[in-house]
């Protein structure tokens, strides 16, 4: 009796190894499709707040009476063809770096707003001061996540990087 008593005892602690270790094996890919979803759950002020470049000291946010009254103005669009959005910029006027965020209400491209803000910022700095538009020309424009993004930076990489990697892409 007591053979079998041991048996028993031994036969559910090895199940209980077993089912022990095919939890632990999927726990990494579950944390890692957690962290994915938090990724995406970022608002454009969450990812934008956590961009570190010295030459970007001011900021507005979809849901900030700067933002939107000026959303027109900055995209040619009007903020409620907008979901959530944010520009972080150089806020002494003479430099042009900008991260510019937006996820419209539609899910259409920002391609295009992007493409149209950069023509604005170029033809600003042109005369200004074209020392600035090298970088402008350089510009990156891209979708991570579900935000189109517009980076104007002589550290454009890094902060693309940054972006990619908190959005989601």
């Amino acid at each position: 009796m007591l053979i079998k008593i041991i048996c028993i005892i031994t036969s559910v602690m090895t199940l209980m190894t077993l089912s022990g270790c095919d939890q632990g094996s999927d726990k990494p890919e579950n944390q890692k499709e957690s962290s994915i979803s938090q990724k995406q759950e970022l608002s454009a002020k969450d990812i934008l707040e956590r961009i570190d470049d010295q030459n970007l000291t001011d900021s507005a946010f979809y849901g900030d009476e700067t933002f939107d009254n000026n959303a027109e103005k900055l995209y040619g669009i009007s903020v409620d063809k907008i979901s959530d959005g944010g520009i972080i910029y150089a806020g002494d006027g003479g430099i042009a770096d900008e991260v510019s965020i937006l996820k419209l209400s539609d899910g259409e491209s920002a391609e295009q707003i992007f493409s149209d803000r950069m023509d604005f910022r170029l033809n600003q700095f042109e005369t200004y001061k074209p020392e600035e538009t090298q970088k402008i020309n350089a510009a990156q424009i891209f979708k991570s996540g579900d935000y189109w993004v517009l980076v104007i930076s002589d550290n454009a990489d890094k902060i693309s990087e940054t972006i990619k990697d908190l959005a989601g892409e």
